[in-house]
């Protein structure tokens, strides 16, 4: 009984602990994400996003799904604070996350997105809860972070010529 008593109290919950830090969201190899700025990996993932659009109707509602992540790490400043995740992002990770046929489980991990800036330019970047909660708890405005990203694609609204592209956070680095 007593042994019972020990097993429910200890192991259990380890056990609970265990598989819910387990689950791999994308891999945080550190040799997989290469130094680069945001408009480093926006450059390489023009010309795909650009061909897609070119060929589309501009009276037209269109997304680009990107064909490489383009694992990046980057130097960036928090420039805001979180707020939900704009349908825009949410339909084109919706999109990302069914073509990769990841689990449902990985996509409700993002709920905010985190306003960063670098230059004088401002992007809201989807991020793990974990992450954004760490970020928020351990960083103050105007502070660099080295975030780990990856390109989503892009999309375009309905009548308009200009695009705005998608990159997510999987973590930081120090």
């Amino acid at each position: 009984m007593r042994n019972m008593v020990i097993y429910r109290l200890f192991i259990i919950p380890l056990f609970l602990f265990a598989v819910a830090h387990s689950i791999p969201v994308f891999s945080q190899d550190s040799k997989k994400y290469k130094p680069r700025t945001l408009a480093d990996v926006l450059e390489l993932n023009r010309k795909g996003a650009e061909g897609i659009f070119a060929t589309g109707k501009l009276d037209e509602r269109q997304d680009f799904i990107g064909i490489d992540p383009t694992y990046s790490k980057v130097a960036i400043q928090l420039a805001g604070s979180r707020r939900p995740i704009s349908d825009t992002h949410r339909n084109l990770m919706n999109w990302w996350f069914k073509l990769q046929r990841a689990d449902k489980k990985f996509l409700d991990l993002y709920q905010n997105e985190i306003l960063f800036k670098e230059g004088n330019v401002e992007y809201w970047i989807p991020c793990q809860d974990k992450t954004a909660d760490l970020i928020v708890a351990n960083f103050k405005i105007g502070d660099t972070i080295n975030l780990l990203v990856m390109y989503i694609g892009a999309h375009r609204d309905k009548n308009e010529k200009n695009y705005s592209s998608l990159i997510i956070s999987t973590g930081y680095a120090p």
